[in-house]
């Protein structure tokens, strides 16, 4: 990266003074090159992008006609901005709305919503579930790069070599696939994928179970609080553990206004 971004700025200092310089933003090239032999890399790198790798004599036409054209700093690939939106946290930000136009993504999610609500009002419970964690199991098997198949749904997803960082990518998977978005504790609540789809049709139906997850997760601040309370002041009671507990997380701005002040 910064080997590339110092050719960048040289092609740039370059042109500036009236210098002749082209500066080419490459995708993956197919047929020549590191990708050509490392095709295992190849092939998770379009996995993640969509699209396909540049055939070399496409790339060269390319290359002919920006310097023809007396242009530089061009980004030459293929790509399907929907398979690369869902690996990139800031897809929807304003910089990228023409290419979320172009690939038809706002239409795609519609889609994606309407087909979600359709499976919920017309599958049965059992069907709907074994539907959801046929979905989720797939989304998994993408990040990890393993086969859906043999991903057994009642087994940790973390033991299947799920880390933090995947987390996150699964999150805005799922939040782009069902049109709903996961708490920040829902995978280290729910770490299977039966309970994870679970989890999902309960959220999209409403009947998540809201008050035992708020319950259980007001447990586990009193618990943090209670560990703070023995190793830094003894002395105070659990009645008043819970009663800070839950004036920090009240819902109402002023009681947090006097838990700061």
């Amino acid at each position: 990266v910064a080997a590339n971004a110092a050719l960048e700025s040289l092609a740039i200092s370059r042109r500036r003074a009236g210098y002749p310089a082209t500066c080419v933003r490459w995708g993956a090239i197919d047929d020549v090159g590191f990708l050509a032999r490392n095709e295992k890399l190849k092939d998770a790198l379009q996995h993640r992008m969509g699209g396909a790798a540049l055939n070399s004599i496409a790339a060269l036409d390319q290359l002919e006609a920006m310097i023809l054209s007396n242009r530089s700093g061009l980004g030459v690939m293929e790509l399907d901005w929907r398979a690369l939106a869902r690996f990139l946290p800031t897809a929807g930000s304003p910089r990228f709305s023409d290419l979320a136009k172009l690939g038809g993504d706002a239409q795609g999610e519609e889609t994606n919503a309407d087909d979600i609500q359709r499976l919920l009002a017309e599958l049965p419970d059992e069907a709907l579930f074994a539907t959801f964690v046929d979905m989720i199991r797939t989304e998994v098997a993408e990040i990890l790069r393993a086969s859906a198949e043999k991903l057994d749904m009642h087994q940790s997803m973390f033991e299947m070599g799920l880390d933090s960082l995947m987390g996150v990518e699964l999150a805005i998977a799922l939040e782009g696939r069902f049109g709903v978005r996961l708490p920040v504790m829902a995978l280290s609540e729910s770490p299977t994928i039966a309970k994870l789809a679970a989890r999902m049709i309960g959220q999209l139906r409403g009947t998540d179970g809201s008050a035992a997850a708020t319950s259980a997760e007001s447990a586990t601040q009193i618990q943090q609080v209670q560990q703070v309370v023995m190793q830094h002041a003894a002395g105070i009671s659990d009645d008043s553990v819970e009663k800070f507990v839950s004036e920090i997380t009240a819902e109402d701005p002023t009681v947090r206004r006097r838990m700061i002040q």
